[in-house]
C-alpha cells in the first residue's frame, strides 16, 4: 500500500499508534484485575474454555469486547467454515 507522502505524517501516525497501544494495555490490565479480584474468575475460566487456541491476553481482550462470544476466527477462518463476513464488518467474534 502506497501512502500519499504529502499528507501522511509518520510522527503523528506513530504517536497515534502508541496512544492506541497504551489504551489497549490499560484496558487489558484493568480486565485482568477485575477477573482475579472478583467472582469473575469462574466466569473467565468458562469463557477461556470456549476459546482454547488464544493466548490469555487475547482471551481477556475478547471477553472484555464481547463477553457472549462463543467462537472467534480470522476472515479466512470464517471463509473456511463457509461463513460470510458482511462488507464493512470488522468483528471477528460470533
Amino acid at each position: 500500500m502506497a501512502y500519499d507522502t504529502s499528507t501522511f505524517d509518520p510522527k503523528a501516525a506513530a504517536e497515534a499508534r502508541k496512544a492506541e497501544m497504551e489504551a489497549m494495555t490499560a484496558k487489558l490490565e484493568n480486565g485482568v484485575k477485575d477477573v482475579f479480584s472478583s467472582d469473575g474468575y469462574k466466569e473467565y475460566l468458562n469463557f477461556c474454555a470456549k476459546l482454547p487456541r488464544y493466548s490469555v491476553n487475547n482471551q481477556i481482550l475478547i471477553m472484555l469486547q464481547k463477553p457472549e462470544a462463543t467462537m472467534c476466527q480470522s476472515f479466512g477462518g470464517w471463509k473456511d467454515m463457509n461463513r460470510h463476513v458482511k462488507k464493512g464488518e470488522n468483528a471477528a467474534c460470533n
